[in-house]
C-alpha cells in the first residue's frame, strides 16, 4: 500500500517546471524519519523519497521528528519555524501525523490534565495527545494555512 501511495505522490511531480528545481519538505513522525542504518534497523519512508526523483529537478527536505505529534512539532523545539524558514514559493509540503496524536487514548492532553488537576490527581507527562475532532484538526489546519500563505502546496498523507 505504501508503494502505491509513494508512486501516486511521485506522479504529482513529473510535470516539469522549466528551469526550476522543486523542493519537497516533509513533516511528520517516526514513520517518515531518517535513521542511521548503522545504529538501528528502523527506517522511515521519508528517508527513501529522494531515490524516486532526479536530484537536479526535485530536492527532498525530510524534516520529520520521531515522537512528534501535530502539537509538539508545531509548539516545541522550533521544528515548524525551522521548516518554514526553508520553504519558498512553489515548494511542496507533505504532512503526515497521527501515530503520536493518538496518545492519551485520543483525548486532548491539555483538557485531560485540566480534569485531572481539578480532581486533585497527577497530570500526564506525555504532552503529545490531541483530540481527533478538535485539536488534531486545528494543528493540521495551521500547517495548511501557513504553507498556503507562503504559496507552498500542502499535501496530507495518511499512513
Amino acid at each position: 500500500m505504501k508503494k502505491i501511495i509513494l508512486l501516486a505522490l511521485c506522479s504529482l511531480f513529473f510535470v516539469p517546471m522549466w528551469g526550476a528545481k522543486r523542493k519537497v519538505h516533509t513533516i511528520g513522525d517516526s514513520t517518515m524519519s531518517n535513521y542511521s542504518p548503522a545504529a538501528t534497523p528502523k527506517r522511515g519512508w521519508g528517508m527513501y523519497l529522494q531515490a524516486f526523483f532526479a536530484p537536479d529537478s526535485i530536492e527532498i527536505n525530510n524534516r520529520d521528528k520521531s515522537g512528534a505529534s501535530t502539537r509538539t512539532f508545531y509548539e516545541t523545539e522550533a521544528l515548524w519555524p525551522s521548516v518554514k524558514a526553508q520553504m519558498q514559493t512553489g515548494d511542496y509540503l507533505i504532512i503526515q501525523f497521527a501515530h503520536n496524536d493518538e496518545k492519551c487514548k485520543g483525548e486532548d492532553v491539555y483538557v485531560k490534565n485540566a480534569d485531572l488537576r481539578a480532581n486533585g490527581q497527577d497530570t500526564l507527562t506525555d504532552m503529545r495527545g490531541t483530540e481527533p475532532n478538535t485539536t488534531y484538526k486545528v494543528y493540521l489546519r495551521k500547517y495548511i494555512q501557513e504553507s498556503r500563505a507562503m504559496d507552498v502546496t500542502p499535501i496530507l498523507m495518511i499512513s
